[in-house]
């Protein structure tokens, strides 16, 4: 648990993570003495192409690495795993970049080999000393729709073959935002937290011509990435980096936040 202390009337933060995602965080706000008002902003489908996906699976023992890059990867990844060949083979080496997705290896059943302590990043997993010399090894990397293409990208330039598995797509939701605007209107949010770029895009373009009411509120980042989004669409009352990307840090930020207040 957070270990900055406990707040007496806390601020209200906006947890903009899907719904399945966001009930540990929104507990931990309440635990602090915050409130926590969940606005989900993306929607986690599965992939649409089916057929290619497991297409690509069935490759996966031929493989050398498996990347997954998200908890969201692991579910719908080790589930359409399951539909084409049962079981991940044991002779691949696991590779993820964040501590929640590690933990997500770890419930299904699986043991990640390579991850980083800390920083958890692209940048930090390329990092690692056994992911520099790659020639002729085969990997897939499992994701979502879209995304940044610089983990293919630099394990290809290492000498690796490189294939996406990309299980499950975001989308935005349908959910009507009125009672959120209503909420900024008479400023009952104080604070936001994202914790991913499409989460802040998804946002605005939700709020539509109500998007200048959030553009002055502070907001609590996990990566600078996402923070160099935030600033792209207008973000301008200050944006937080966490220390890490765990619940624990984004509340510990909040607390920080409103004890220098």
């Amino acid at each position: 648990m957070s270990t900055t202390g406990n707040l007496n009337n806390g601020p209200t933060m906006l947890v903009t993570r899907p719904v399945h995602q966001a009930d540990q965080l929104m507990e931990l706000i309440h635990s602090a003495g915050g409130l926590a008002y969940g606005f989900a902003t993306i929607e986690i489908r599965p992939a649409q192409d089916r057929p290619a996906l497991l297409d690509t699976i069935k490759t996966l023992p031929d493989c050398d690495y498996v990347f997954f890059i998200s908890p969201n990867a692991v579910t719908h990844g080790i589930e359409a795993i399951s539909d084409a060949i049962g079981d991940l083979p044991k002779t691949v080496k696991l590779a993820a970049i964040g501590a929640g997705t590690v933990a997500a290896l770890k419930t299904a059943g699986y043991q990640c080999q390579l991850s980083p302590k800390e920083n958890f990043s692209s940048e930090s997993l390329l990092a690692l000393p056994a992911l520099q010399d790659l020639k002729n090894k085969r990997v897939i990397i499992f994701r979502g729709n879209g995304g940044r293409n610089k983990l293919k990208n630099e394990l290809s330039n290492r000498g690796a073959h490189v294939a996406y598995a990309e299980c499950y797509e975001r989308v935005i939701p349908g959910t009507n935002p009125e009672a959120l605007i209503s909420k900024l209107r008479n400023h009952n949010i104080n604070i936001i937290s994202f914790t991913s770029s499409d989460a802040a895009r998804y946002l605005v373009a939700m709020l539509g011509d109500n998007a200048g009411l959030v553009f002055n509120l502070p907001v609590i980042v996990i990566s600078q990435r996402i923070s160099d989004v935030c600033l792209s669409l207008g973000f301008k009352a200050g944006i937080i980096l966490t220390k890490s990307a765990s619940n624990e840090a984004i509340v510990d930020s909040m607390m920080a936040w409103q004890k220098k207040k």
